[in-house]
């Protein structure tokens, strides 16, 4: 990707291939998604036809979801560091997945969980949560044209 600046790139393993993913790959994986230049977990997914059915559900399932969670960790917090706040808009990927900061013994995500967002958002960037807030409701109230209270 140096040869070409004007590339991006996602990284993943398709599901006919499933049966070559262990430890290794996925550290690889992980290393690869740290790329200033990679933008995105890709080639992933569930694939039941033809040479994909041969690496099996179970297999593919267990796969997919560690891209998932590779994507989930690295490609976030890429877009959290480089996203510019004037383009970022919140969510708390209710009710299944929890915030890094949700209060202890939190077991589902809700709406209200959204400052812990913004939280882990300004300790990414290294700015202040008011800052995110602010940027990230201004955008909200523009895109949804929502009104002012």
């Amino acid at each position: 990707m140096a040869l070409f600046p004007c590339a991006w790139a996602t990284v993943g393993l398709h599901p006919k291939y499933a049966n070559q993913f262990g430890p290794d790959f996925q550290s690889r994986l992980v290393r690869m998604a740290q790329n200033d230049r990679v933008v995105a977990i890709g080639e992933t997914g569930l694939d039941y036809t033809g040479v994909a059915r041969s690496s099996g559900t179970v297999k593919q399932k267990a796969v997919f979801a560690a891209q998932w969670l590779v994507g989930r960790s690295s490609s976030v917090t890429t877009l959290a560091r480089n996203l510019p706040l004037s383009r970022m808009l919140l969510e708390t990927d209710a009710p299944y997945l929890l915030p890094v900061a949700a209060p202890a013994g939190s077991q589902f995500s809700h709406p209200g969980m959204v400052l812990a967002v913004a939280q882990e958002i300004s300790n990414i960037r290294g700015t202040s949560v008011t800052e995110v807030c602010r940027h990230t409701t201004s955008n909200a109230v523009r895109l949804y044209k929502l009104p002012l209270y």
